[in-house]
């Protein structure tokens, strides 16, 4: 469902919605090299400002799964209601937005603690939430 870049740029990781799990593939072959077991509805994708740590929004599980993209580890998970769907970090890196699909709402976090401070209503079914980072020099 989503793919992004990993920190040293020598991978990719996949979201496996079906499975449940985010396969991480060689940037050069595009083998998969492993699959990391998430949660059900394995969907979006957000990797921190320092690029330690992985953002899984499992939508069907209703949590995001923290991995440590180096050692492919699933740190811990936080409860996400209404579907977790697709995530972005604003250009500062302070906060984490996540789309609840189910419930109609954009959910704000702390990205250094993962904890809600906000919800914001949105229309029916969010999907994708994105920053420009050009946005943040404005």
């Amino acid at each position: 469902m989503d793919i992004i870049l990993s920190p040293d740029g020598k991978e990719v990781f996949v979201a496996l919605y079906g499975e449940g799990k985010v396969a991480v593939l060689d940037i050069e072959t595009l083998e998969v090299k492993e699959k990391i077991a998430t949660g059900k509805g394995a969907h979006g994708l957000a990797l921190s400002s320092d690029g330690k740590r992985l953002c899984v929004a499992n939508r069907n599980a209703d949590t995001i799964s923290i991995v440590d993209p180096v050692s492919r580890a699933v740190l811990g998970k936080i409860r996400i209601p209404g579907g977790p769907d697709m995530m972005s970090a604003t250009p500062d890196g302070r906060e984490l937005w996540v789309t609840s699909r189910y419930r109609n709402y954009i959910h704000v976090l702390d990205a250094g603690n993962l904890k809600i401070l906000v919800r914001v209503r949105t229309g029916r079914a969010p999907h994708g939430v994105t920053f420009s980072w050009a946005s943040a020099n404005h």
